[in-house]
């Protein structure tokens, strides 16, 4: 487990590269949480918001589907929703993925309040815009449970998933460059979203 603590995206890919190369191309089910924290990794801890994820789930979470088309789809539903195309997506070794939109901001006894609604409210718009355009044959759902929770921990790119097959991620630099999303242009970007009843459960 490790946090992700600098601003240049190129450092963190090389890093994560660097870790899964020497560490974990053996090893099975390992994660990593893309935001950085004081100590544990709690939401009462978090140090920076680095990221926006979008965790995709196969139905009823079984292995076995069409990664290929999968990913595919997904990034479609991503153009036909017009969102903010993603850094890069990693393929879960289950058939889903993750997909990640970089961003920087450094929390505050004076901004963690608002910062994380926002966070929230973008999370949001992300997931319900992908599910909105999902085929209606799709084997895959956008996951809000972990896609809404600034403090979840996301499959290691290298590790090997328990099914047996190894989590590999893609940078989609030809879409979205190196340069990190602002996080006040994504809030800006997002329309204001309502907690779905799991997530009023949670937070």
């Amino acid at each position: 487990k490790f946090s992700i603590g600098s601003d240049n995206i190129v450092e963190i890919a090389k890093a994560i590269a660097d870790q899964c190369r020497h560490a974990f191309f053996d090893q099975c089910d390992l994660y990593f949480t893309p935001q950085s924290f004081r100590g544990w990794r709690r939401e009462a801890l978090l140090k920076r918001i680095s990221a926006w994820y979008v965790d995709i789930d196969t139905t009823g979470h079984k292995s076995g589907h069409d990664a290929d088309l999968i990913e595919k789809q997904v990034l479609r539903a991503v153009r036909r929703a017009d969102l903010p195309a993603p850094h890069a997506i990693v393929r879960s070794g289950s058939g889903g993925c993750h997909l990640y939109w970089f961003t920087s901001l450094e929390l505050t006894p004076a901004n963690k309040r608002r910062a994380l609604q926002e966070w929230r409210s973008v999370a949001h718009w992300l997931t319900d815009s992908i599910n909105q355009f999902r085929p209606k044959s799709a084997h895959w759902t956008a996951d809000a449970s972990a896609s809404h929770d600034p403090t979840r921990q996301l499959r290691v790119p290298g590790s090997m998933h328990s099914c047996g097959v190894k989590a590999t991620a893609s940078v989609l630099a030809d879409r979205a460059g190196w340069a990190r999303y602002s996080f006040s242009d994504m809030v800006a970007l997002a329309p204001l979203h309502q907690a779905t009843p799991i997530q009023q459960s949670l937070f």
